[in-house]
This record gives structure tokens, C-alpha cells and sequence, in this order.
């Protein structure tokens, strides 16, 4: 439990102010037996479940008063108590006495109408005062008191008689009738007072106070018999006067069971009654056995309230009508003779409850029931709003509560907000709910400590002139030594914007639209009003060292050959959550925007069949920073800017300018239907939200094409988008670009980067050494997200790029090119994924970086799916479950791999068919190494394959898997990992390049329906032709022309004397014979007729009695 508590610049809004009750009242506890009533109830008057008092090391022990503690601010429950034992707030007993043998009792009399009362340790500290009452039928006793600490759960040794209790009133003792009241005017003290057994009309005041307790006065009210006092009870809001109290108590008279009502003024700042006492109902009820057992005021001191047993009765006094008196419930609505007679307590809710059967000897059950509407004239009750049936808990009283003072430091500030260069005046009020009571202690103040946050600037008074933003606090210490902070915010206006440091008649307001049809400079601060147009029309506009403050949906329009000058200026709105749109230019003959920045546009530079420079530019928070569309030669580059977004990004709104609005993908450049021929180059595009709805993208494209070089893209959900279509006729190169996504793991976990280079359509893509890196190393196996994508694009080119630490590393569908030179590394799943997709891959390292634990379809170095005719040539494929996977693939080869370190299979077949794994003409020259005892060299299912002339090929499925020939010919591919020892393989020539550029093309390419996925005519590719002599490989046998249509000339250069008797065979991709004739030489030349061939690539074997010779050609 807290006892200073900290309020932030206002007024704690209670349940009810005026009351007497706060949150102490929530949790309700009474009765006797191992399981007591109990129940909590919320300030509307809600009533829930409370369990486990009582049954824990014992039971309570109270017919009719227990007191409960509770946290007066959070409701927690913090002890209860009987008087004779003590529960803390886990129901468990504890010991006052740690020192005897066995748990020593508090000493209360069980049958005391306030058997305990509990009263705080003005300390600051979380100690309470516990005074147990051994009076039972007036026979006087010592009070007793102990002190328990609810933080610790440990009472301090301080036991036996109060000291100062029987001196100086010689040896009197305390009957029954005790009551603890603050202190009105400062909540560091209490008065408790006790009625004095040998003299009926005197009461003994004591003062708790950090001072410990202190015998104060005693008082003699009168007209008080010589019996006891039952349950006091008091108003703070009786007199409103926020000193008095007025204090209320019913005494049998000397008929036992006959009462009167009492009530006085007691001064809580002096301690001191202010009169005597006047009996203010006398109970005239049938009978001389009517009795008073408990009375309560209603919150706004004007009712008083009362029940009776003999007969059971419960009645209403108007205090301020006479004391008039009204019968509101009685035994013949339904209660029984001595039903009425129970206790009664205000709820935190401001309602009275009352103990509805309370019975006399005992109930069947414990009903309480409810007075509503008690500040009125016309209260409502229900006799049962909560029972407990069991008859062995009966109790004629309610719990009492602690009235714990609450400290509410209240700190304000003459102005909500301040600009740089204002003041403000802070002023902090030292406040105290007692009672219910909101009380200003400020005399009870020793030092105000002012902070600024969390540095200490000033040891003052309560105010403070200030002239800066951020969190101030004051700390004030009491005279006591207590302390409480109070914190209030002071921020920056929202106008400061609007302010200029030298003189605020200096800024240029533009609350109008307006039109510029001459040559302009504008300088200082500009303020452009909400949805205001400025329209530069054929003229000059020239923004340099300027601050053009811009209204919600303002712009800057150009139209008709207008031109725009702008350098080292700032663009933006007044504060940082407004949006304005941007700078249009229509048409226009000079943009030029040069070291300026831009903050919060919808389309900061918007270049509508226009071109302009933008270079070393800021566009922060921009839902677009540059927008260009229908420029079909925008020759101005784009260059040295950055574009980033951050956790200050806006909500855009829709202007009514004809902009898409999407908030949560916001673009650094965003084009349509034009060409940047001017590049995009060394910018920064950034992305610092973790905020995984903020989807950044980079560079966007829509049909268009560019130069994209040498940028960095960091923490972009997507770097490049290029949506661009099959019949794209911009070429789109994206080259030498550094790409990072190690900052794109949001704060909840969750992955905020998509695909980074994602292309759709396209006949001209070329991506060129650029390196696409993924530092978070939990990524996950289950989504394919790829670092590259290509879907629907043909003749790409991805080449020399380094890719690594993505789920997959380039990803393929419906698309025609070549995949070639690049570095794949730790890629989760795929090193490279294709789908519907005839591809040249060649010459790629790919390094999945895992072995163990791999299942088939992932750490797949390449997986190839429904291809037609793709070539996978001379790739270093490393740790992975397979490190070539064919599904549903039909034609093309796979030659000259380097596959090591697989755990799986090397090569995984999956119904694929004709391809070409190598012949006894052209040999496969794959190797195959795997340090796993477990992996299957060639695996294939679903159908059968040919392979030949492969290194390492040792183990296989044998009833799928012919090896036509088995020379160990191992892979020449380029890998740093290359096994050491084989042959030279003397002049084996294999023909496999890493590129196809040129003259050697190995693959063709592939158009689609634009509506469904279909494969289409196969088109015949342009290559140069030419009547030289096209040396492939051969030093020995020469074809030309290559590619060749109709006939094709041979030329065999051979010191062997063997000229005639020669056999020439040309050979398909699948290695079947397709041509054969015998060689005719005429001067070591010779003409074949291809005319009959289908386009493809094919091969030449001359053979003779001394050796073979082969070469390649391709067939247009």
C-alpha cells in the first residue's frame, strides 16, 4: 500500500466528494464464526463475491463491530480485525507477539459496540494504530493498543495499557463508545475519543499525530446516562464549515432496553466539544424495550438514520426540519421483531447499508439491506440486496473503516501550452481528501522542489515562471517530513509554427486562393491558410531560405510554363499530425528543387507531364515524396535525396485533389506511365516505424521504366515495386543498390518487410550487382517471402547480385530469362524458386547454410517446378536438403553443378522428363558430394531419367534412375569449394558459359495470355548474323553461320592424314540423333542442310578412326 499518492494537474473526480466514505469502504467483512459475511461493493453499488475471511488459524469473534482496511485510493483490501485477532489481506491470523508460544489475543470484548478502532500512523509510513476495547456492558477496561505494519505484516512491540489513557483522570476507565475523527484542516492528525466509565457525561479526548498519541482534554456534554455509548457516528458535512464535525451517538437510559439519540459539534482543528449535548429523539415506539443500536448520517448531513430492535423499526431525522422524525421500514413490511435492529454504514457508492435481520439472539441468515436516495425526504429501501445463509455467522453490526486522509497535490499551469520564447506560470496547491472532504493544507508546506524532467532546477515557493516544453514536477515536503509529487505536461502550442523570432508581423499570411501571374521571391515565413491554392500561372516563382507553412489540404499549383526555384528551404504544416498536398506542376518549363525539406505532404513533388531536378532533397512523413506520371522522357535525375518515414507518421485524409489515399503504404518515388532516363541515384529511402500498418515503400512503379542505382533502401517494407505490364516498352535497370531489412522486425515481433524487389511484366529488366540483405535471423519457415520476385516477366536478367538471410532468395513465376552469377546465401528455404518459368540459371553460388534437420521441400538450393525447357548450368550449390529440385519440369538440362554437402538428395526428380542430365556426347559433368551417410545422390520418383558421364554418382533409386555411362567427368563450374585431385579431362569441351548475351542464347522466350496462365507460340528470337566464322569452342571443328537457318557449314581443321571415311551426327538437347551423313570434305569443309530442324540448341559429333570431334550450334 501507497500513503503518498500522485495526481497529475487535477482534481481526483471521487464517487462522492462530500461524503465521508472513499474507496476504504469497498470490501465489508462482519458477523462471528469461521465463515462471516462478506462482500465488496464498487462505487455504482455493484456487489461481488468476496472469499476467504475468517476460516484461516481461527474465526472472527464480533456480534457487533469489525474493522476493515483498505486502501482508500485502489480499494485493495489491507487487514481486518475483531479486536482480538488480526487478518492480513491474504486471510491469514497474525501474531501481535511474535515473542510468546502461542498467538496472543488484541484483548477486545467481543460484545462491544466498537470493539476496535484503527486509526493511521501519521508517519507517511504504512503503520496503523490498533485500540481494542475491553468494555462489555459497561464494565470498564483498559484500551488497549498495538501498532501493525501492513506493508511487513508485523505488529511492533508495543502491548499493554495506553500509557496516558488513565492519568490524569485517576484511574477511569474506557467504557464502551469509541470514535477516531480527523482532523479537517490536516490530514496528518486524528482525535480519538472515549466515553469515561465513572462519570456518565465525560469524554476523553486524545491527539494522534506524528507526534505518537497524547492525552489532549475531557469534557463533560451532560445528559448522558450511566450506560454505555453505542457506534458514534459523525458528519463532516453537517455544518460545512470544514472544521466542525457534528457527532452523533444513542445511550441506553436506565431502562435496558430504552434509548435516546445524542449529537454534538466537536471542533476537529481545537479537539474540543462545543456545548452540551441535547437529546434529539427520544424513542416513543410501543413498548419499554425499544432499543437504539446504530445511526448513520446521510452524505449530505441533513438525515439522520436509525434502527431499532423491540420493536424492529427504522426511521429517517430531518436535521434541518425540526428534527422531524419518519418511519421508513418497519416489522410489518415483511421483518421480523428484532430484525431492524442491525448496524448501519455507508457504502462507497453513498448509500447506507443496513444489517435488515440482525436478530436479537440469532437469524437464519444475514441479510443486509439498502437505503437509497438518503439525502432526501423520500428514501427507498430493500431489505435484502445481499444474504449469507449461514446461521452460525450473526452480527448485529456492520464493519467500520478506517477514514484515512488522502493527499491530492494539485499542480496547473497558466497556459496549456507554450512556443518558444513565451512563459508560463506553474502553480502547485497542496490538497488532502478527508472525510470525503477536498481541504487545502498548503500552511502544512515546508519546501516546494521543483523539477524539469527529472532535473532539479529550483527550491522555492508554490510558483514558477517557466519558458520550455516538457514534464515538470513539484515535490512538496510537509512539516512532518511527508512528501507528494504532482507532474503536469506543458507542450508546445500548436501555432508556434505561426511565430517568427523577430517579429511576428513578418509572416506573410496567404488565407485566400491566389494566383502568381509575374515573377515572384518570396521570403521569411509563409503561411498558406487550410485548402488554400496557389496557382503560379506562366511565371517564375522563386522560394530560396524560406518556411512556407502550409493548412490542412493547402498547395502550390504550376500551370502554362511556369518555373520553380526552390533551394534550402522548409515545406511543411504547422505541427507534426497535420497533412498538407504538395507542389503540382502541370506543363511547366523549370523545376528546380534543390537542399530543401519536406514534411507531411500527400504528394510533396507532383510532376504531371513534366520533368524537373530534385536532388539533395529531405521528404519526411510523405505519403508520396515525388510523384511523376505521363513523362515519357523525364531526363532530370532524382539523386542525392532520402525519403523516410518514422513513428510520427500522419493520417492522411482525402483533399479532394484526385489522389488515391492508401495511409498505410506510403512510397518514396512513386511513377505511372513514364520513363526517369535520368536515373534515380544515391538516395536514401528509410523506414524507422515499427508500426507493422505502415507498409514503406521505396520506389513504386506502374508501366514505367528507369535507371535505379546506387540507392539505400533500409527497413523498407518493399524497396522496389515495379508493376509494369507484358507489353512494357520501358527497360527497367536496377543496378548496384544496397538493400537492408535488419531493422525490420516491429516491437511486437512481427515482420514488417515484404518482397524486396518485386517486378510483374516487363520485357527488359535487368537487375546488376546489387546487394539485398535480411539481418533478423529468426525469419521463420513457413512463408515464402522472396528477396526478388519476377512474376509474367520475360528476357530479365538477374545477374551478380548477393542475396541473403530471406526465406527465399529469387522467386520466378510465368517468366522467361537468365539467373546468373549471383550469391545466395542463408536463405531459409529457397535459394531460388520458379514456377512456370524457362530459365537459364548459371554460375550461382547458392549456400543454404544448412544441413541437419532439413526436410525435402526446404533448404532447397534451386526448385524448379513446371518449367519447359530450363538450363541449369555450372551453379556451386552448397549445405542444403536438396540442392536442385525438379517437379512437373519437361525438357532443358542440367550440366556442370557443383552440388556438395547435401542432406537429402543431390538431385531430386520429381515427374519431370527429357532433360537432359548428361549423354555419352555431352556429359552431365555435375558433381555430387555429400558428407551425409544418409543422402541419395540422384533421386527420382514419378517417372524415369537418363543421366551420364557424372561425377560421384553413387547412390540412386536404381528402377528410375539409367546412367547411360558412367565416366567420371566432375563439374569445371567456378567454386571456391571445389574438390582437388581429378584429371585434367584433357580437351573435354562442354560449351556451358555463364552468360548468353551473345550469339549463344539458351532459351527462348515465352509470352503469356494476359487473363489466364497458358503457354503460348514460342517466338523466334533475332540474332546477329553474320558470314564469319563463329568460334565456339573447339579448336578443331568451326560451324558458321551461328545460329544458323538453312544450311550450315562445317569446317574440321586435323593434322591427321584422315580426310574421307568421316561420320557426321547432329544431336538434339535430349541427346537423340536427328541428322546423319557421312562427312564430305572438300578442303576441310563441309555444308549441312538444317533447314528441316526444329529452333533449339543442338550438337555436332564428327567421329573416325582416330578421334572425335564435337561442337554446338543453334537452329533459328
Amino acid at each position: 500500500m501507497k500513503k503518498q499518492y500522485t495526481f497529475i494537474a487535477a482534481l481526483i473526480l471521487l464517487s462522492w466528494l462530500t461524503g465521508k466514505a472513499q474507496l476504504e469502504r469497498t470490501n465489508w467483512i462482519f458477523g462471528s464464526g469461521a465463515d462471516p459475511s462478506e462482500f465488496s461493493i464498487d462505487n455504482t453499488g455493484n456487489i461481488g463475491a468476496l472469499v476467504g475471511a475468517g476460516p484461516n488459524a481461527g474465526a472472527l469473534n464480533s456480534t457487533e463491530g469489525i474493522t476493515v482496511v483498505s486502501d482508500p485510493n485502489t480499494g485493495d483490501l489491507l487487514f481486518y480485525t475483531d479486536g482480538i485477532n488480526l487478518y492480513n489481506s491474504n486471510h491469514q491470523r497474525v501474531d501481535p507477539n511474535l515473542n510468546t508460544p502461542n498467538i496472543e489475543p488484541l484483548g477486545a470484548d467481543p460484545s462491544s459496540s466498537t470493539a476496535v478502532t484503527v486509526v493511521p500512523v501519521i508517519n507517511c509510513s504504512d503503520q496503523y494504530y490498533i485500540f481494542s476495547d475491553p468494555t462489555n456492558n459497561g464494565n470498564g477496561r483498559d484500551l488497549l493498543v498495538h501498532v501493525y505494519d501492513a506493508a511487513t505484516g508485523v505488529f511492533s512491540q508495543f502491548n499493554g495499557a495506553l500509557p496516558t489513557l488513565n492519568n490524569p483522570l485517576s484511574g477511569v476507565n474506557v467504557q464502551e463508545g469509541i470514535i477516531a475523527i480527523p482532523n479537517l484542516t490536516n490530514p496528518f492528525e486524528y482525535w480519538l475519543i472515549t466515553k469515561v466509565v465513572d462519570n456518565a457525561s465525560t469524554f476523553a479526548v486524545y491527539k494522534i499525530s506524528s507526534n505518537g498519541i497524547q492525552y489532549s482534554n475531557q469534557f463533560n456534554i451532560g445528559n448522558v446516562p450511566n450506560n454505555a455509548v453505542l457506534n458514534p457516528t459523525y458528519s463532516a458535512t453537517r455544518l460545512n464549515d470544514n472544521i466542525n464535525v457534528e457527532v452523533a451517538w444513542s445511550v441506553f437510559t436506565a431502562a435496558p432496553r430504552s434509548s435516546i439519540i445524542m449529537m454534538e459539534t466537536f471542533n476537529t482543528q481545537t479537539g474540543t466539544f462545543n456545548g452540551v449535548g441535547n437529546t434529539i429523539g427520544a424513542t416513543t415506539f410501543p413498548g419499554a424495550t425499544s432499543a437504539v443500536v446504530d445511526l448513520e448520517y446521510s452524505i449530505n448531513g441533513q438525515y439522520l438514520y436509525y434502527g431499532c430492535y423491540g420493536p424492529s423499526e427504522l426511521y429517517q431525522i430531518d436535521l434541518n426540519n425540526n428534527n422531524s422524525i419518519s418511519r421508513i421500514w418497519w416489522s410489518g413490511q415483511g421483518s421480523g421483531w428484532n430484525d431492524l435492529g442491525g448496524g448501519l454504514q455507508t457504502g462507497v457508492d453513498g448509500n447506507i447499508y443496513h444489517v435488515s435481520n440482525a436478530g436479537w439472539v440469532a437469524a437464519a441468515s444475514q441479510t443486509v439491506g439498502r437505503i437509497t436516495n438518503t439525502g432526501s425526504a423520500n428514501p427507498n429501501y430493500n431489505p435484502n440486496v445481499f444474504q449469507n445463509t449461514n446461521t452460525a455467522t450473526r452480527g448485529f453490526g456492520l464493519p467500520n473503516f478506517t477514514s484515512e486522509s488522502a493527499l491530492n497535490t494539485i499542480l496547473t499551469s497558466t497556459e496549456e501550452s507554450i512556443c518558444p520564447g513565451e512563459t508560463a506560470e506553474l502553480a502547485v496547491e497542496a490538497h488532502a481528501i478527508i472525510s470525503g472532504l477536498d481541504v487545502n493544507i498548503n500552511h502544512l508546506v515546508q519546501t516546494y522542489e521543483w523539477f524539469l524532467d527529472g532535473q532539479l532546477i529550483e527550491i522555492g515557493g508554490n510558483t514558477l515562471e517557466i519558458d520550455e516544453t516538457g514534464s515538470y514536477q513539484s515535490v512538496v515536503t510537509y512539516i512532518n517530513g511527508c512528501q507528494d509529487i504532482a507532474t503536469i505536461e506543458v507542450e508546445e502550442s500548436n501555432n508556434c509554427c505561426l511565430l517568427q523570432s523577430a517579429n511576428i508581423n513578418e509572416l506573410q499570411q496567404i488565407l485566400a486562393d491566389q494566383i502568381i501571374s509575374s515573377g515572384t521571391v518570396w521570403e521569411g515565413k509563409i503561411l498558406i491558410g487550410d485548402n488554400i491554392t496557389v496557382t503560379v500561372d506562366a511565371a517564375e516563382l522563386d522560394i530560396t531560405n524560406v518556411d512556407v507553412v502550409f493548412g490542412k489540404c493547402a498547395a502550390i499549383v504550376f500551370n502554362n510554363g511556369a518555373t520553380l526555384k526552390a533551394n534550402n528551404s522548409v515545406f511543411r504544416p504547422c505541427d507534426l499530425v497535420n497533412t498538407w498536398h504538395g507542389l503540382v506542376f502541370n506543363n511547366v518549363n523549370t523545376v528546380d528543387v534543390n537542399s530543401s525539406t519536406f514534411i507531411n505532404a500527400t504528394m510533396a513533388l507532383d510532376f504531371q507531364s513534366t520533368e524537373g531536378s530534385v536532388t539533395n532533397n529531405l521528404f519526411e512523413n510523405c505519403l508520396y515524396g515525388v510523384n511523376v506520371d505521363s513523362r515519357t522522357d523525364f531526363a532530370r535525375s532524382i539523386t542525392g535525396n532520402e525519403f523516410k518515414v518514422d513513428t510520427d507518421f500522419p493520417l492522411y485524409e482525402d483533399c479532394g485533389r484526385q489522389v488515391s489515399i492508401n495511409n498505410n503504404e506510403p512510397s518514396g518515388v512513386n511513377i505511372s506511365r513514364s520513363e526517369i532516363s535520368g536515373g534515380i541515384s544515391q538516395n536514401d529511402f528509410v523506414s524507422y516505424s515499427s508500426n507493422t500498418s505502415i507498409q514503406f515503400h521505396g520506389i513504386k512503379m506502374n508501366a514505367s521504366g528507369a535507371t535505379i542505382s546506387q540507392n539505400n533502401f533500409s527497413g523498407n517494407s518493399t524497396s522496389i515495386e515495379a508493376n509494369l505490364g507484358r507489353r512494357s516498352v520501358y527497360p527497367l535497370n536496377i543496378e548496384a543498390n544496397t538493400i537492408s531489412v535488419s531493422n525490420g522486425l516491429s516491437n511486437n515481433g512481427a515482420f514488417n518487410f515484404d518482397i524486396q524487389i518485386s517486378i510483374r511484366g516487363g520485357n527488359q529488366v535487368w537487375m546488376l550487382n546489387n546487394t539485398i540483405s535480411n539481418g533478423i535471423l529468426n525469419r521463420g519457415n513457413t512463408v515464402r517471402i522472396p528477396a526478388v520476385s519476377l512474376w509474367n516477366s520475360n528476357n530479365f536478367k538477374v545477374k551478380e547480385n548477393e542475396i541473403s538471410g530471406f526465406n527465399t532468395g529469387i522467386s520466378t513465376i510465368n517468366s522467361t530469362g537468365q539467373i546468373t552469377s549471383n550469391d545466395l546465401l542463408n536463405n531459409e528455404l529457397y535459394g531460388i524458386f520458379s514456377r512456370r518459368s524457362d530459365l537459364n540459371v548459371m554460375c550461382n553460388k547458392i549456400d543454404m547454410n544448412k544441413f541437419n534437420g532439413r526436410t525435402a521441400r526446404s533448404g532447397v538450393g534451386m526448385f524448379i517446378r513446371d518449367g519447359n525447357g530450363c538450363n541449369i548450368h555450372s551453379n556451386c550449390i552448397y549445405d542444403s536438403s536438396n540442392p536442385i529440385y525438379l517437379f512437373r519440369n519437361s525438357g532443358g538440362s542440367v550440366r556442370n553443378n557443383f552440388l556438395y554437402n547435401y542432406s537429402n538428395a543431390g538431385l531430386y526428380v520429381n515427374n519431370s522428363q527429357n532433360i537432359d542430365f548428361g549423354t555419352a556426347i555431352s556429359p552431365g559433368l555435375n558433381t555430387f558430394w555429400s558428407n551425409s551417410n544418409t543422402a541419395i545422390d540422384v533421386f527420382c520418383i514419378s517417372g524415369t531419367m537418363n543421366m551420364a558421364n557424372n561425377f560421384g554418382v553413387n547412390t540412386f533409386t536404381f528402377n528410375t534412375v539409367n546412367i547411360t555411362q558412367n565416366f567420371q567427368y566432375h563439374s569445371t563450374a567456378s567454386c571456391a569449394a571445389q574438390l582437388n585431385g581429378f584429371n585434367q579431362q584433357m580437351q573435354l569441351n562442354t560449351n556451358l558459359t555463364c552468360d548468353d548475351d551473345e550469339n549463344n542464347p539458351m532459351f527462348t522466350p515465352r509470352s503469356f495470355d494476359t487473363e489466364v496462365i497458358s503457354y503460348a507460340e514460342i517466338l523466334d528470337p533475332v540474332y546477329e548474323e553474320g558470314t564469319a566464322v563463329k568460334s565456339i569452342e573447339s579448336s578443331m571443328l568451326e560451324v558458321y553461320p551461328n545460329p544458323a537457318e538453312n544450311e550450315l557449314n562445317v569446317s574440321l581443321f586435323s593434322d591427321n592424314e584422315q580426310s574421307e571415311g568421316m561420320k557426321l551426327q547432329v544431336f538434339n538437347a535430349h541427346g537423340q540423333i536427328v541428322l546423319s551423313q557421312e562427312m564430305d570434305m572438300v578442303i576441310g569443309k563441309s555444308k549441312i542442310d538444317v533447314s528441316g530442324l526444329v529452333s533449339g540448341y543442338y550438337s555436332i559429333v564428327v567421329s573416325g578412326d582416330a578421334k572425335v570431334e564435337t561442337i554446338s550450334f543453334i537452329k533459328k
